[in-house]
């Protein structure tokens, strides 16, 4: 909701108005509903998406491996409100009964299809025609259930042609809404429970890093000492526009 205000958590403040008279209430209530502005009008591409912890949940949810017990499953069940009652049949049967994270999220999911790419590709490199992708980079969702692939932000942030956008277009604003709320439902429960944490160790550069950014400093610094040296001999040649 703080996107479409341009606002963060560093103490920001606003103002409450209390429309008064039929009217302003009409209007307040069917043209200020956050559920209609999650698409802006004037870019045509959302400005709400799935984002910090729900959004490193959702990835990790839907990767190949990423399988749920039958307890785990049936309790993130009780978290989607627009359940049917009816239970997937589980994608391993034997040993034991195991259900997908791709499963999970297709059960909220609304009748869409999309086929998109993912963040997991890496650049340059080419989606192969079968589910068997090694990235599993080629997201494909048919009639609402999600095939192959993993959901990151390319899929579930504000970029044009993404689930949110797509659902705001076709199945109309309330049907966005219920879709990113029980999204983050869902994934925030899952994640609680299979846990993620990170340590000071994660946050310290390794020493290949260092190297690559001590490099692009000492070659941004040289650039920097010839562009100085053109202007004080005077040879600099000022930019198109400039």
């Amino acid at each position: 909701v703080t996107s479409p205000y341009n606002a963060d958590f560093d103490g920001d403040e606003m103002n409450l108005h209390v429309p008064q008279s039929v009217t302003a209430r009409a209007e307040a209530g069917q043209l200020m509903r956050v559920s209609k502005l999650v698409v802006s009008p004037q870019s045509n591409h959302p400005v709400m998406s799935i984002v910090q912890d729900s959004l490193l949940a959702v990835q990790r949810m839907t990767k190949r491996d990423t399988f749920f017990e039958k307890d785990l499953f049936f309790n993130t069940l009780m978290w989607v409100r627009t359940w049917d009652g009816r239970v997937p049949t589980p994608a391993i049967l034997k040993p034991r009964p195991l259900w997908t994270g791709k499963q999970m999220f297709s059960l909220i999911l609304p009748d869409l299809n999309i086929k998109s790419k993912s963040g997991q590709m890496p650049k340059g490199a080419k989606a192969e025609a079968n589910t068997l992708c090694n990235y599993d980079g080629e997201v494909l969702i048919v009639r609402g259930q999600l095939l192959h692939g993993v959901i990151d932000k390319k899929t579930v942030g504000d970029g044009p042609g993404g689930i949110i956008h797509c659902t705001w277009l076709e199945h109309g604003p309330d049907a966005c809404r219920d879709f990113m709320d029980a999204l983050q439902q869902i994934v925030n429960y899952w994640v609680l429970n299979v846990s993620f944490s990170v340590g000071v160790q994660d946050a310290i550069s390794n020493a290949d890093s260092v190297r690559r950014v001590e490099q692009h400093i000492a070659e941004a610094a040289a650039a920097v000492e010839v562009l100085v040296q053109r202007a004080q001999k005077g040879t600099s040649r000022g930019a198109p526009g400039a």
